[in-house]
C-alpha cells in the first residue's frame, strides 16, 4: 500500500504545505483505496492510536460518527495511523468540506497550568470560549463556475459570535456562492440532533479538542451506497463524522461532557436559523 501514497489533497486543517507549523509534522497522505494516512506525534498521536484501536468497543449509536479505522503503518521516517477517507465517495471537483472543532475546552487531564492558561487565552479570542464552535478551515467548489475556495484556520479564528452565521455557516452552506442549500441544512440537522441525543447520555468519554467534519457534494455514480453517505437527492450526498482525539478523558462518574454539549447546541441553534434566511 505504502507505493501508492501520495500527498492528501483535500486537507483542510492540521499540518498542510502551506501551513507546515513549528513541530515539523510531515502532512496528511491517501492511499488509491479510501484511507487517508495521519502522522502518529508523540503522546497525542498514540493516544489517538488507542481510541480508534478501541472503537469497536464503543456503543453503536456512537460508532456511526466515526471513520473506519484501518492500521498504523511506517512510510519513510514517520509512523501513519489510517483513517478512512470522507472525500472519497464523492466527485473531486464537486466536494465541499469544512472542520468545525467543538467545545468550549481544548485541554485533556494530562495539561499543565500553563497549558490550561494559554488554552483559555486563546479560546478566549474566538469563537471556542463564547459558542463552543470555531471553523478551523473549509474547501468549497461554487456550484455556478466550479471555483474552488479555500478559508483557513486565520479565517476561522477571525470569525465572532456576532458573524460566524453570515459568514461562516451561510458561506459554508452556499458553497461560496449566492444559493443558500437548506435541504443540505436540514440533512446534517437531523445528524446534529441524534448526535446530541448521544452527548446528553453520554457518561463515558469527554471530547477536547475535537472537531466535526462536514463533506457534501455530488457522489460518484459507484458510491451512491457507500456507508459514510447519506444522499439527499439523486446525485447529491452528505456526511458527517467526528475526528481528532488526542485529548478524549474518561468522565466522572455521572458527569456529562458540558463543554461539547455547549457547542452542539449552539451549532445546531445556527443551523436552524439558516432555514429561516
Amino acid at each position: 500500500m505504502s507505493s501508492n501514497l501520495k500527498a492528501f489533497d483535500a486537507q483542510i486543517a492540521g499540518h498542510t504545505e502551506e501551513t507546515p507549523g513549528s513541530e515539523n509534522i510531515p502532512r496528511f497522505l491517501q492511499s488509491d483505496n479510501g484511507f487517508v494516512f495521519k502522522p502518529v506525534t508523540g503522546k497525542r498521536g498514540k493516544r489517538e492510536v488507542e481510541f480508534y484501536e478501541l472503537s469497536e468497543t464503543y456503543d453503536i449509536s456512537f460508532r456511526q460518527y466515526l471513520a473506519a479505522f484501518d492500521k498504523v503503518i511506517k512510510y519513510g521516517s514517520h509512523e501513519y495511523m489510517g483513517i478512512e477517507d470522507l472525500t472519497y465517495p464523492y466527485e473531486k471537483d464537486h466536494v465541499n468540506v469544512a472542520d468545525i472543532k467543538m467545545g468550549t475546552r481544548t485541554y485533556d487531564a494530562s495539561a499543565t497550568e500553563e497549558k490550561i492558561r494559554l488554552e483559555i487565552a486563546k479560546a478566549s479570542k474566538t469563537t471556542t470560549a463564547s459558542l463552543g464552535i470555531r471553523f478551523c478551515g473549509a474547501k468549497l467548489v461554487r456550484p455556478d463556475n466550479g471555483e474552488h475556495l479555500k478559508f483557513d484556520k486565520d479565517w476561522g479564528k477571525a470569525l465572532t459570535k456576532d458573524n460566524i452565521l453570515h459568514d461562516g455557516l451561510v458561506k459554508l452552506f452556499s458553497c461560496g456562492g449566492d444559493h443558500l442549500f437548506k435541504d443540505i441544512v436540514e440533512a446534517y440537522l437531523v445528524k446534529l440532533r441524534a448526535l446530541l441525543v448521544w452527548f446528553q447520555n453520554n457518561r463515558s468519554m469527554a471530547f477536547y479538542s475535537s472537531s466535526l467534519l462536514f463533506v457534501f457534494g455530488r457522489v460518484n455514480a459507484s458510491h451512491k451506497a457507500h456507508h459514510n453517505v447519506t444522499m439527499i437527492s439523486e446525485h447529491h450526498g452528505i456526511s458527517l463524522k467526528m475526528i481528532d482525539f488526542a485529548h478524549v478523558d474518561p468522565l466522572d462518574n455521572k458527569a456529562k461532557d458540558q463543554s461539547y454539549i455547549i457547542g452542539l447546541e449552539n451549532l445546531i441553534s445556527l443551523m436552524e436559523q439558516l432555514l429561516k434566511l
